[in-house]
């Protein structure tokens, strides 16, 4: 009886327990010429949403070229998916100075 309980304790709280993380959605906020945190932390398969409220447009563009939203205009969001590890330096194309990093675990 005893493991006929165990087992049945086990198949019960067995998925809870290996269940995997929930994927995030991180925001980011372009305003007064800045990425606004400039340095946000993720997990793979979590998504980042910058928001653009400044009044004319911006990018959201990775040195490496691993990711790019091309122009974001003013208002209007762009959002991506993480898929590999890494730390990973952007900027907007039009504006140089706006620079930013996502880490990403």
């Amino acid at each position: 009886m005893k493991s006929l309980l165990f087992l049945f304790l086990f198949l019960l709280l067995f998925p809870l327990s290996f269940s995997g993380a929930v994927a995030k959605t991180i925001a980011v906020k372009i305003e007064a010429m800045q990425f606004i945190p400039n340095k946000v932390q993720a997990n793979v398969g979590d998504t980042i949403e910058w928001n653009n409220k400044d009044f004319f447009p911006h990018t959201a563009t990775a040195l490496d070229k691993s990711f790019d939203s091309k122009s974001i205009p003013s208002q209007q969001k762009w959002v991506t998916k993480v898929q590999k590890p890494g730390t990973f330096k952007y900027q907007c194309l039009f504006h140089p100075v706006m620079k930013a990093s996502v880490i990403v675990l």
